[in-house]
């Protein structure tokens, strides 16, 4: 079962989801995704976002969760959060990196995405999501998968999408 939050600052709502051909309550699911509980409550502690009554905002999520939880006849372990506040960031970029045994392997695909990483999470922020946009190999672009290729500089481009790290910190 899947557990989703989305803490607004008008309301807070959970859903408790079985995705597609999963078992729930001894169950087998249809085919696509089944809600199997629904919580929802009027938000507080929260302004454009950002939470500014910690006690308040806890309470109304706890109590949505409940709600959701007693609807779908289950306890949510974990929870997949939408994030609203937090300043959020949406930035491409690129990274490079030279190719040690000019042959492409894990750990150069790795080390740029840990370049990206520490690019992103500087000033303040956390990183929520970072994707490779594509790989470019020696300059040739319309590298889908580098691994196994021979060459010498290694380059990707990325998306990624962060938060300012106290807001995200607060609400989490």
């Amino acid at each position: 079962m899947v557990g989703v939050l989305d803490i607004g600052t008008a309301k807070t709502v959970c859903l408790i989801v079985a995705p597609p051909n999963s078992r729930a309550n001894g169950l087998w699911r249809r085919e696509e995704a089944s809600v199997l509980g629904f919580g929802l409550r009027p938000s507080r502690g929260l302004k454009a976002g950002v939470v500014i009554d910690l006690d308040g905002a806890e309470q109304v999520l706890r109590s949505a969760v409940s709600q959701a939880e007693q609807a779908a006849g289950l306890t949510v372990e974990q929870v997949f959060v939408a994030i609203t506040g937090g300043r959020l960031k949406s930035l491409t970029f690129e990274a490079e990196t030279a190719i040690a045994d000019r042959i492409v392997g894990g750990a150069e695909v790795e080390r740029l995405a840990a370049a990206g990483r520490s690019y992103v999470e500087r000033d303040g922020h956390t990183l929520l999501h970072l994707a490779e946009i594509g790989y470019r190999l020696d300059g040739a672009g319309g590298v889908s998968n580098p691994r196994g290729m021979a060459g010498s500089l290694l380059a990707a481009d990325f998306h990624a999408v962060t938060a300012e790290d106290a807001p995200l910190r607060n609400l989490l």
